[in-house]
């Protein structure tokens, strides 16, 4: 591009950023100036007369953090350039960027106005919604924690707590089964004449995602479980019970509730069998959709990753 002058789209592009009574949908490949139209809107937003839009009640949403780095990066450069007042009618702006004279053409303004908005707009900038839609999401959770159920002092995951988690899961679980505590070795050798460790970790941390149809999964292994999961199952409540033995107190925290919760469930499925979730107390099934959270101080590593391991 040379220049915004030069673009066979340019009477889109300016559609797209300067219309605000209806939705506006951009379909563009790479490098073709999305963001550049994204800066633009904004300053539109923040510019037009009559009816500006402060930068602190704006949202610009993306799928990643280096985006979303990029997007604000270009509003702070644009915004820089448009509040320098003695250069900036001057100034010749990046391919297709929004510029002082386009904006007093658009909305009748003042330099000294554009000059005003934008200096307003770079002070407050780090208080704008400009972030990743995971970003947004937790910036509403800690707005309303009561409503949306959740502890006020939560962090977003971006997926790498999880895998941490998993790992250690994962660890703890497999020496344990391995170990002289497993009691299924004469299953896992026949399992393992047939694939590998690293191929069911793969597998087991794919049922870890949302992308399982629970209600397609359930009906694949029958209404009944069959014995050898009863067997598994009775051996998740006893570790379970043997966690909570351990580490219960008079006044329960979270993760010993939320054990609690699974032995009680447990419990059913080995004497109601299909029908135990139906039966299970509407409490205990609270419990057991909470976040465990972090872990105790007077836990040991292992222990918690074991107890994650069986309420998760």
């Amino acid at each position: 591009m040379t220049g915004a002058g030069h673009m066979f789209d340019r009477d889109a592009r300016r559609a797209a950023e300067s219309t605000f009574d209806r939705n506006v949908v951009v379909v563009a490949g790479a490098g073709t100036g999305k963001t550049t139209l994204l800066v633009n809107r904004l300053i539109h937003l923040l510019m037009r007369e009559r009816q500006p839009v402060p930068i602190t009640q704006a949202v610009a949403l993306t799928y990643t953090n280096k985006a979303a780095t990029e997007m604000k990066v270009r509003l702070r450069e644009r915004l820089t350039s448009l509040a320098r007042l003695s250069t900036a009618s001057n100034e010749a702006p990046d391919a297709g960027a929004v510029s002082v004279d386009d904006l007093r053409q658009c909305y009748a303004v003042t330099a000294d106005d554009i000059a005003t908005r934008a200096g307003e707009a770079l002070r407050d900038l780090e208080k704008a919604q400009i972030g990743t839609v995971h970003s947004f999401a937790a910036h509403l959770l800690r707005l309303y924690p009561l409503e949306s159920g959740v502890d006020p002092a939560f962090r977003e995951d971006d997926g790498l707590r999880f895998d941490e988690s998993f790992r250690m899961a994962w660890d703890v679980w497999i020496d344990r089964e391995l170990g002289r505590e497993g009691t299924q070795h004469r299953q896992w050798r026949t399992l393992l004449e047939s694939t590998t460790l690293e191929q069911l970790r793969a597998l087991t941390y794919a049922l870890c995602s949302d992308l399982v149809d629970v209600d397609t999964l359930l009906h694949q292994v029958g209404s009944e479980p069959d014995q050898t999961l009863l067997n598994w199952i009775s051996g998740m409540r006893d570790r379970a019970q043997t966690l909570l033995d351990t580490h219960d107190r008079p006044r329960r925290r979270k993760i010993e509730q939320m054990l609690a919760a699974a032995i009680a469930l447990m419990t059913l499925v080995q004497e109601k069998k299909a029908q135990a979730a139906e039966q299970l107390d509407s409490t205990a099934r609270e419990w057991l959709e909470k976040d465990p959270g972090q872990m105790i101080s007077d836990w040991n590593a292992e222990d918690f990753s074991c107890a994650l391991n069986i309420v998760k």
